[in-house]
């Protein structure tokens, strides 16, 4: 199987991805002996030690995709201690708009705090950052953003959370 390995390594590794019908097909040739299951298996062995990664349904790539880490500002932790001091059994997602700024080229001027958060919470989230002279806006509209928030500074959207949102905890 160690042969097997060096075979599939030597075969894609300068490829950006491969089928598991390539490794099958090239395998068949190579080493006539080993199975789809045994290729299946080894496959999922090099995912699991980190040396492979699936990007989709028998697509694979010995490319292992770095976890983007945003840089998080010191009013986004500001905001995220006084909201969890508030609400500690609360689920939130709080970041900015300036992150997408690392990314474009054209650069924005004008950014907003988004705070995404269970939809039984997002009303008290609201009101409480309201008493606490926040700009906020609960779940506007696109044409409620366009008309009250592009000349704002410290503009904080208040949305619900979607189960898939990516939190990560500082």
């Amino acid at each position: 199987m160690n042969d097997t390995r060096h075979i599939i390594k030597d075969a894609f590794y300068k490829k950006d991805k491969f089928t598991l019908e390539e490794v099958i097909s090239l395998c068949s040739e190579e080493e006539p002996f080993v199975s789809r299951n045994a290729l299946v298996i080894l496959l999922n062995r090099l995912i699991k030690e980190g040396k492979l990664i699936r990007i989709g349904k028998g697509i694979y790539s010995f490319r292992i995709k770095i976890n983007y880490k945003p840089f998080i500002s010191e009013d986004i932790i500001e905001l995220w201690k006084m909201i969890t001091e508030k609400f500690p059994y609360g689920l939130f997602c709080i970041w900015s708009t300036k992150l997408f700024n690392e990314f474009m080229v054209h650069q924005s001027s004008n950014f907003y705090t988004i705070i995404e958060s269970e939809k039984e919470n997002a009303e008290f989230v609201f009101n409480f950052l309201k008493e606490n002279k926040y700009e906020a806006f609960l779940n506007p509209s696109e044409e409620v953003t366009n008309l009250y928030t592009i000349f704002s500074e410290n503009t904080v959207i208040i949305k619900n959370l979607i189960t898939e949102s990516p939190l990560l905890k500082t």
